[in-house]
């Protein structure tokens, strides 16, 4: 028997040799058909227990259908903050909005910005992991989307009600707790019941919900512009999606995982059971016993403590998770988003039209992303999308730069600048043009380097991050380590937010081309994070591992496998026939025969390493 750290459950499997013992009590617990004083063989382990399956996505679906339809639901969350992104930027130019708020006068520019950046500022206190992680492990995940749906609903309901700017500031900022938590949860829990085939998939849907939030936000607001109190109509959409988010999750089963962290197994195979409903019998049994075995061996090692991520390995793979997310919001769709309109208002487009364009885009190259990101891979992804985003801004800037020309201010009278808040825009003209006159060619190149760059975002920066983070912490630190990525996310998008408007000032069409220097940094950094695509959430641990060539664990509680080898008198280097995989690498064993006993070297494993205890069986002519 060797015990080694890390091992996976395995399928057992008896072979017909020399019987060498009987079963003990506890041996007969433990082996299924075996019986006190039978005779038996040490069991082999022949193959992993959770096999690789050839069932392609949409048929683990079909098989699983209460997964599919908890991702769904659970991706209401991302239309939620999709339509509220795209509802306060167009509602503020509607007269309707106006009338109600400042008596028909556009709002004062720090009023404005204060009413957008609301949501955002305040989810970065309840994604703060103090709040989140107290919420998650406490609560249970699905209760704490619940929780957050239940906060953005009352908040959205007052502001449909609210006749001034306070009010509405007040509780934006009250609705945007909300979206802190459910930006947090949602992915946490879509991870944890997600069998690993579709986990890309479902992780992806909450980025859709997001995109086709942002479509149907601007969708409805081009409808009502015109409509008496039409701002006011265009927030009964956003109740109704988060009371559909509050009461479907009410019905759902708990992640089993988080429901044996606290220590009910029972409860935990019953909603693994509704979750697979359709799979093989045994493949539910793994993949509980997997999870089982991650558990215990996280609470042997003890209670996770924020001090924890002082650890080498915890440590770095926070980094990690920030890194990923801060370089989504440096890839400048966020700035773009915001202040895009202006841009496009070059080429004829109004803010309206300009918003259901990228919105569309977006969610079109979301759509995709959900079929690629498991058949491609994360990694795979994140690297093609940062270097497309860097040639589709550098495009744009060089386009920009020699083909429009923005003046710093603009005196051309009011029928050549009738949006009074950007008379610089009204006035952009290209080189020996008058102002306001582009080059339709130009023009066309902004547009389409524009909506490449969106569609660049949408395959690969959108939706990945937020899904990679919720997949490479361990159980133990999955509540904590998303809450800190969530915070730098929405952190990213306030800092963007803020800078835009001065770098723009002073950068002018060279903006992009700062944004693109981050997207070619991203690229660099995404040809080195590991892939998980494919991998059990209980093996990521082991990339990391490898990829930082640190363990989670200094001291981590032994485990054992059995595996089958003979080894003649000499000395024995090379892999161990029939011992699971451990993230892809194979567990090496290095040994002498000496006598009738054996002396270990070393076990290995990437850039692992760690010493043998090595329970002989000896006979006449070698040992096994």
């Amino acid at each position: 028997q060797v015990a080694v750290f890390a091992a996976m459950a395995s399928r057992v499997s008896f072979r017909d040799i020399e019987p060498q013992g009987s079963y003990t009590a506890a041996q007969s617990a433990r082996f299924p058909g075996a019986s006190v004083g039978r005779s038996y063989v040490p069991p082999v382990l022949e193959q992993p227990l959770i096999q690789e399956d050839t069932f392609t996505a949409s048929q683990i679906l079909r098989q699983q259908p209460l997964v599919a339809i908890a991702g769904g639901l659970a991706s209401v969350g991302g239309v939620v903050f999709g339509y509220d992104m795209t509802y306060i930027g167009c509602a503020l130019t509607m007269d309707s909005f106006r009338r109600t708020m400042n008596g028909g006068e556009q709002l004062p520019d720090a009023v404005e910005s204060q009413m957008t950046g609301a949501t955002g500022f305040a989810a970065i206190f309840t994604a703060f992991p103090v709040v989140s992680a107290t919420l998650l492990d406490n609560l249970g995940r699905k209760w704490t989307v619940s929780l957050g749906a239940a906060i953005f609903c009352l908040g959205v309901l007052v502001q449909l009600l609210a006749s001034s700017s306070t009010v509405t500031i007040i509780f934006r900022l009250f609705g945007g707790l909300g979206v802190g938590i459910m930006n947090t949860s949602v992915p946490v829990y879509v991870a944890e019941i997600a069998a690993k085939e579709v986990r890309g998939l479902l992780g992806g849907l909450y980025q859709l919900g997001m995109t086709l939030g942002m479509f149907l936000g601007a969708f409805v607001a081009f409808l009502l512009q015109d409509v008496g109190n039409g701002w006011r109509y265009c927030l009964v959409p956003q109740v109704c999606f988060a009371a559909l988010l509050l009461f479907g999750m009410i019905l759902l089963p708990e992640s089993p995982r988080h429901a044996l962290n606290k220590g009910d197994g029972a409860r935990a195979r019953a909603s693994l059971e509704r979750f697979r409903k359709g799979a093989a019998e045994d493949y539910i049994e793994a993949e509980f016993q997997a999870c089982l075995a991650a558990v215990e061996s996280a609470k042997q090692s003890g209670v996770a403590k924020y001090t924890d991520f002082c650890n080498p390995y915890l440590f770095r793979l926070v980094l990690v998770g920030i890194a990923v997310v801060m370089f989504r919001q440096l890839s400048g769709f966020n700035s773009f988003l915001y202040y895009g309109p202006p841009v496009f208002a070059m080429a004829g487009i109004n803010a309206y039209v300009f918003q259901m364009l990228q919105s569309g885009v977006n969610l079109l190259g979301t759509l995709f992303s959900l079929v690629l990101i498991d058949k491609m891979g994360r990694r795979a992804l994140l690297v093609s999308g940062a270097l497309g985003m860097a040639a589709f801004l550098i495009a744009l800037s060089l386009t920009g730069y020699f083909g429009i020309i923005i003046p710093k201010s603009c005196d051309c009278g009011a029928a050549r600048c009738p949006d009074e808040r950007s008379p610089a825009t009204q006035c952009a003209h290209g080189p020996g043009l008058e102002p306001g006159s582009v080059n339709p060619g130009i023009g066309v190149g902004v547009v389409v380097a524009g909506l490449a760059y969106v569609l660049a975002y949408s395959l690969s920066f959108g939706p990945v991050p937020r899904l990679y983070c919720a997949e490479i912490f361990p159980m133990k630190y999955r509540s904590k380590g998303c809450g800190f990525t969530t915070m730098f996310t929405q952190f990213g998008n306030w800092l963007v937010a803020t800078i835009t408007p001065p770098l723009a000032d002073q950068l002018s069409w060279g903006i992009y081309l700062f944004w693109g220097g981050w997207c070619l940094l991203a690229f660099l950094y995404s040809t080195w994070i590991p892939e998980t695509a494919n991998v059990p959430m209980e093996e990521v641990r082991n990339l990391f591992e490898t990829k930082f060539g640190v363990p989670l664990d200094a001291n981590p509680p032994a485990q054992s496998f059995r595996v089958g080898l003979s080894i003649a008198r000499g000395s024995y280097a090379g892999p161990l026939p029939g011992a699971p995989s451990a993230g892809g690498s194979q567990y090496e064993l290095s040994a002498t025969v000496s006598g009738s006993s054996l002396a270990a070297g070393r076990f290995s494993t990437g850039k692992l390493s760690t010493p043998l205890n090595l329970v002989s069986q000896s006979n006449t002519s070698q040992t096994d």
